[in-house]
């Protein structure tokens, strides 16, 4: 018992402080500009570092190494995904793969796993495409869908991440739910998708309080309409699968139809609700945002990348890479430790928040030479054969792993591919271009606006 009590004795003590309840709490200045207040802590402190957020002693970690050791290292049993974001997310979501835990959360994990690696054929390090397959029919008609889009839009002024999330929303809904937005009737179904993913998305970022005070109209709270949105789109999910198994009715999607075969109808569309949700909308559209100012707005070597990314699909697939290391949607993810332990040499005391924060972990100078660079041809094997994926947390790694990956790498590509084809944009305006804003998601603080032109 000694020894034990010994090696429990010889952690290092985390520096920083986490105050006192309520009275040290920095969640606010944190939400104002997490990115400047987490580089100041690390300045000052390190690697590794802990404050209050939300209330609760959390420790913040930004080196690659520490990052991975938490996601896939020894303890990381010790930290519980699920009571990270449980409290937040389970009266919007219900039960799913990312907020259940012990069996139940292996049991909607293999499930949904199996369920997208059948619907895409997902191997290797970007989801390969079959082309006599569904999947890859469905991405050919997404791209086919925003090249159309992009050349409606020539000389117009664009808003370029409302743009892209309206073409993110739209291969969403095309891949989940079987939504062809060429169709007249089918822009309109989007219009009340995308009302309803935004009602479903405010209660997540709204006060936890289920409240509506009958007979007054507008009373109902964030929360209160995010779940009467969540039932809404409960009952499309399963109305559109119940149409799809109809002989004459219409053709279910890949994924949604391997979900539905490998699950039971309740998990499917558990499922299937988080799949359409805001949250991944708006993370594609991030990336696809950031992609765009790289490849078009950022002088010469943006253009010669662009160039390159039309020409070679493995250039491209480098450049996808690159913009998950260098622009990942999320700030950080979050884990909980379920009792005392530790990670990196640090005692972790039992009930306290970890941190993870993304972009930094992702621009270690450790592991990335000119980290703050955006440089596609590191991923390539003969310029770096050290250099692995798992060196990048944009979908986390380890037993939570973000199965989504699969699909959100193929499709990238052919929204990247939509908009490559035949297409550049011209930023308009003198302005130099802002720090992104990071949360809840990552997007331009300031618009940026630009216009499409047509490539000769």
């Amino acid at each position: 018992m000694e020894n034990i009590e010994d090696a429990t004795n010889s952690f290092k003590k985390i520096p920083g402080s986490s105050g006192f309840f309520l009275y040290s709490d920095y969640s606010l200045t944190f939400y104002r500009d997490p990115m400047h207040f987490v580089q100041g802590l690390v300045s000052e402190h390190g690697p590794i570092v802990k404050s209050r957020i939300l209330n609760k002693a959390t420790v913040f970690i930004t080196s690659n190494g520490l990052t991975k050791e938490l996601l896939d290292g020894p303890n990381a049993s010790n930290f519980s995904c699920p009571k990270a974001y449980s409290p937040f997310m389970s009266a919007v979501y219900g039960e799913n793969a990312l907020l259940a835990s012990g069996e139940r959360h292996n049991q909607l994990r293999d499930l949904f796993h199996n369920s997208i690696i059948s619907a895409t054929s997902a191997q290797g390090r970007t989801a390969s495409e079959k082309p006599d397959s569904q999947f890859h029919a469905e991405l050919e008609a997404i791209y086919n869908s925003v090249s159309e889009e992009m050349t409606s839009l020539k000389d117009q002024e664009v808003n370029l991440y409302q743009c892209m999330k309206q073409l993110a929303s739209r291969a969403i809904f095309t891949l989940f739910l079987g939504l062809d937005a060429c169709k007249d009737k089918a822009k309109e179904e989007q219009k009340e998708l995308e009302r309803v993913t935004t009602a479903h998305w405010h209660g997540l970022i709204s006060m936890p309080v289920n409240l509506s005070v009958p007979g007054v109209k507008g009373s109902m709270s964030g929360r209160a309409k995010s779940m009467e949105a969540a039932a809404k789109l409960r009952e499309k999910i399963q109305q559109w699968q119940e149409l799809g198994s109809c002989e004459g009715g219409r053709s279910l999607p890949s994924i949604t139809s391997a979900l539905f075969s490998h699950m039971n109808k309740v998990d499917a569309t558990q499922a299937t609700l988080l799949s359409i949700s805001a949250l991944v909308t708006k993370a594609l559209a991030a990336m696809l945002t950031y992609m765009c100012i790289e490849l078009f707005l950022s002088g010469d070597n943006g253009r010669e990348h662009a160039k390159r990314a039309r020409e070679d699909d493995e250039y491209l697939d480098w450049v996808i890479l690159e913009v998950e290391r260098v622009y990942p949607p999320f700030f950080a993810g979050r884990r909980i430790a379920m009792k005392k332990t530790s990670l990196g040499g640090y005692e972790i005391p039992e009930g306290s928040a970890v941190m993870f924060v993304i972009p930094i972990a992702n621009q270690d100078e450790s592991v990335f030479q000119d980290a703050h660079k955006f440089i596609p041809e590191r991923w390539s094997q003969k310029q770096n054969s050290s250099l692995k994926i798992g060196n990048t947390y944009t979908y986390g790694c380890g037993p939570r792993e973000c199965i989504g990956k699969y699909v959100m790498r193929p499709l990238l590509k052919s929204l990247a591919k939509g908009i490559l084809k035949k297409h550049s944009l011209k930023k308009l305006g003198t302005g130099a271009l802002s720090a992104p804003k990071w949360l809840p998601v990552m997007r331009p603080d300031v618009p940026v606006l630009v216009s499409v032109e047509t490539l000769k």
